[in-house]
């Protein structure tokens, strides 16, 4: 068949406010099938998973109520199939030669999951993005390096401050452009200070330049090993990379020279967990929220160790400790919601279950617990949507294998 358009799905409501990688995602895995007339395409009540935009020809679609209606090119149908996995409430059949162009619901499950880069805690701290107008930095930048370098006895005191306060403003304004070049400059004026190297492996690292930064960060601790923000942040570096003992080895140094640092705990705390080394992640939690009660990652993290080792009521006690202040958390929802399926107390699961995943739509282990919770309250449509889910969204195959159990059972 002739002019069978392509659609552009950034323009369809259903996508359009999605993720640019997420539609870019969908948009590669968009395909075509062709249908002679009269046709059967879906059935009321089948399980179709998909979403159907017509692109040639024309369809009859018999509603639930009985009513029929045509859908001719352009027309779209089938988006909770798509969305959450459900039957069809109504039947669809070709009427002509028809092209559909379709999107599966494994694919819509996996565009969810397309994740945005995380940033690790680097100890500098991070600013909120704020949409000003920042003009007057630029000159609040080369006037800073003329002062700079026009001095010749400048105290390291206000050299730092000075520093300090430039690259600060720039990351404030979400100029990292301008704090790297500002950084560029002074390096020159003074390569011996080893602060300069280490604002500028953070702003390195922010643009995810993560080489580049740990090379920064390691002429940093060559002229000042003691310094502690430095050795947490290659650290941090050695972590994303995948070398724990590193990580371990240089956030313990970090810790040491600084010990008031809830962060720093916070991060070893995290490579102690990618090491199953738990006991001293919970003990490196335990410091983090200590050193700063507000920091509620910790205590969240806290809790999940504790409820891995074995220690479900003290985990059941500080994630809803954790809920007074942030009743949408989505780890505290989730670890409540499992502590109450693991005693099968079902119904308690759901409210926290469902919260966790409407704010962590691509958490498999949260889907996972859902469609037992579903499965056990006899929902098995909504238990089988969420088992396929987590088959869509996870990497774990002794999940995936628990899912697929699940799944067989509902369906012998």
């Amino acid at each position: 068949m002739k002019n069978i358009f392509t659609p552009k799905l950034r323009n369809i409501p259903p996508f359009a406010g999605l993720p640019e990688q997420a539609c870019d995602y969908l948009q590669a895995h968009l395909l075509r099938y062709d249908f002679s007339p009269g046709r059967s395409i879906i059935s009321k009540g089948k399980r179709g998973s998909f979403f159907a935009i017509v692109g040639q020809g024309a369809l009859i679609i018999q509603e639930a109520n009985g009513e029929t209606k045509t859908l001719l090119p352009g027309a779209m149908f089938g988006e909770g199939m798509m969305r959450y996995g459900v039957p069809s409430s109504f039947s669809v059949r070709a009427l002509t030669e028809t092209s559909l162009w379709v999107i599966k619901r494994s694919d819509w499950l996996i565009a969810q999951s397309v994740p945005l880069p995380v940033k690790e805690k680097i100890t500098v701290p991070k600013q909120k993005k704020k949409v000003r107008n920042y003009r007057w930095l630029s000159t609040l930048i080369i006037l800073s390096i003329f002062i700079i370098t026009g001095i010749t006895i400048l105290g390291p005191t206000l050299f730092n401050y000075t520093n300090d306060l430039i690259t600060k403003l720039a990351i404030d304004a979400d100029r990292l452009d301008l704090a790297k070049e500002y950084l560029d400059i002074v390096i020159k004026i003074n390569p011996e200070s080893p602060q300069l190297y280490d604002t500028l492996g953070f702003i390195l690292y922010q643009e995810n330049k993560k080489i580049e930064s740990q090379g920064i960060f390691e002429k940093a601790l060559i002229l000042d090993d003691s310094l502690a923000s430095a050795q947490n942040n290659i650290g941090v570096i050695f972590m994303d990379e995948g070398d724990i003992t590193k990580a371990i080895n240089h956030l313990e140094n970090a810790v040491e020279l600084d010990p008031t640092s809830a962060t720093t705990y916070l991060n070893l705390g995290n490579a102690f967990l990618k090491a199953q080394d738990y006991q001293s992640a919970l003990q490196s939690y335990q410091k983090s929220y200590e050193l700063n009660p507000d920091l509620i990652e910790a205590k969240v993290l806290w809790a999940s160790v504790a409820l891995e080792i074995g220690q479900p009521s003290a985990a059941k006690e500080v994630w809803q400790d954790v809920l007074t202040i942030d009743p949408t958390n989505a780890i505290s929802n989730r670890g409540l919601g499992v502590i109450a399926v693991l005693d099968k107390d079902f119904e308690n699961a759901l409210p926290y279950l469902q919260i966790a995943s409407l704010v962590l739509p691509k958490d498999a282990i949260t889907r996972y617990y859902l469609g037992v919770t579903w499965e056990n309250l006899n929902n098995t449509d909504k238990a089988v949507a969420e088992y396929e889910a987590v088959l869509a969204l996870s990497q774990n195959e002794e999940l995936i294998q628990r899912a697929q159990q699940h799944l067989a059972r509902i369906q012998d």
